[in-house]
């Protein structure tokens, strides 16, 4: 099940499936590669969703635009599995019974001890595994209401938590961090509950003094590999003066174990620095704002690209080796080794690496283009382009040219052995180096 629109669909399509015996996989997250992970699993039929992606059964066609709101009833509560993409883009699933579930809804319900009619605010996306069931399922069987979106500036969230006198705010730990440093008046919130991950003790301190309870309150967690060292690291920099945000990540490296930071922070890493302390070597990289996604999470990739790394944690490469090879008649030919590591990789695509036709061009056919006619050479179109055959990483091509000078075009062909990868024709706005 996979939904980006309204709650209610997806909670009607959840008990409907319950109801005829069956259970519910949830991707992590509704990108590509986590929805192709569950899919891949035996135990998978059908896919349901409202995402418009031409297959499956897009509920849509079936519920009408508004499904009226109505109260769980426990005896429904089936099987669910949350599945993840896994490092090899394989599946990782983890699975509970109906009993689970129902044993888990009970706990929540208890811990949330929410009135009856109370309104909670759930600022994670529809079906997000890790809040089913603080957030929607435990909300409805005790009774209270669930309102609330994904995505929203934490400044918009503050004024309808106001607006809307929730009772309890569920969202992921990096939202409530932030919402605790705006200090917003929200008069009616009594709990805040941290459905992902552990809330870090400033922000608890912050929500403390203004009288709302903090609550760490995980159930149905993807099952993504989890670094306990990563996870205290984290914790340690939070509590450093001036950091809004971190996050880290563990990578095995042949040299050794390292953990990959990213801090967001005005002021320099310094305090960081000294407060970094676990096995293993520490890179660190200062940003802006923490690449999170909706539901708070951040990608184990984006901070592993921004430490400088691809996502099997081997350094990343910018630049390109060109080797001159014997020409072949008019034209000059250039070998080349695009090595596994190439940053034109990343996310083309994750489970099938191809170097893209735009970044052929760019990264082989222009470095080899400058080479024969002059660091000044800039194609101003393309002609005749042809992408015949994959190359992926670790292949060596040769890069073969043949340049007109007074024509100002250049003809260019990609070949790795006997196979023609790419060809071309390239018309110059200048072939001499500029002044």
């Amino acid at each position: 099940m996979v939904f980006e629109g309204e709650r209610n669909r997806f909670l009607a399509t959840l008990v409907a499936a319950w109801q005829r015996g069956h259970g519910a996989a949830l991707p992590e997250d509704p990108r590509r590669l986590a929805v192709t992970a569950a899919l891949t699993r035996p135990d998978v039929a059908l896919l349901a969703h409202d995402t418009g992606v031409g297959t499956g059964l897009d509920v849509r066609t079936l519920a009408a635009e508004d499904v009226p709101g109505f109260v769980v009833d426990p005896k429904w509560i089936g099987a669910v599995t949350c599945v993840a993409a896994g490092a090899d883009s394989g599946a990782i699933a983890r699975s509970w019974s109906a009993a689970d579930v129902a044993g888990l809804l009970t706990h929540c319900a208890a811990t949330l001890a929410l009135p009856r009619d109370a309104t909670v605010w759930n600022a994670f996306p529809t079906a997000t595994p890790c809040a089913l069931l603080p957030g929607l399922l435990a909300p409805l069987v005790g009774g209270a209401h669930v309102v609330g979106r994904s995505g929203v500036e934490v400044e918009t969230m503050a004024h309808e938590l106001a607006a809307s006198f929730a009772h309890t705010l569920v969202a992921p730990a990096a939202t409530l961090r932030a919402l605790s440093l705006l200090g917003a008046d929200t008069p009616a919130l009594v709990q805040v509950v941290a459905a992902d991950e552990a809330l870090d003790e400033g922000s608890v301190r912050r929500f403390a003094a203004n009288g709302v309870r903090t609550i760490r309150l995980s159930t149905l967690e993807t099952p993504r590999p989890h670094d306990d060292a990563a996870a205290q690291l984290a914790a340690d920099l939070l509590l450093g003066d001036g950091v809004a945000d971190a996050a880290v990540e563990a990578v095995v490296t042949p040299a050794g174990r390292v953990l990959c930071c990213i801090v967001a922070t005005q002021g320099s890493l310094d305090d960081a620095r000294r407060r970094a302390h676990a096995d293993g070597a520490i890179e660190m990289r200062r940003v802006a704002a923490l690449p999170r996604e909706p539901d708070g999470r951040v990608p184990r990739d984006a901070v592993l690209r921004l430490c400088g790394r691809n996502a099997d944690g081997s350094p990343v490469v910018h630049d390109l080796a060109f080797v001159p090879a014997a020409p072949n008649g008019e034209r000059r030919v250039f070998r080349v080794q695009v090595p596994t590591g190439f940053f034109a990789f990343a996310g083309h695509f994750a489970t099938y690496p191809v170097l893209s036709g735009a970044m052929q061009l760019h990264e082989l056919v222009l470095p080899c283009l400058r080479l024969v006619a002059g660091p000044g050479a800039r194609p101003t179109a393309f002609q005749d382009l042809k992408f015949l055959a994959r190359i992926a990483p670790g292949d060596t091509v040769d890069v073969s040219l043949r340049v007109d000078a007074a024509a100002a075009t250049a003809e260019f062909e990609i070949v790795r052995g006997d196979t023609k990868c790419s060809s071309g024709r390239a018309s110059l706005r200048s072939t001499e180096s500029p002044p």
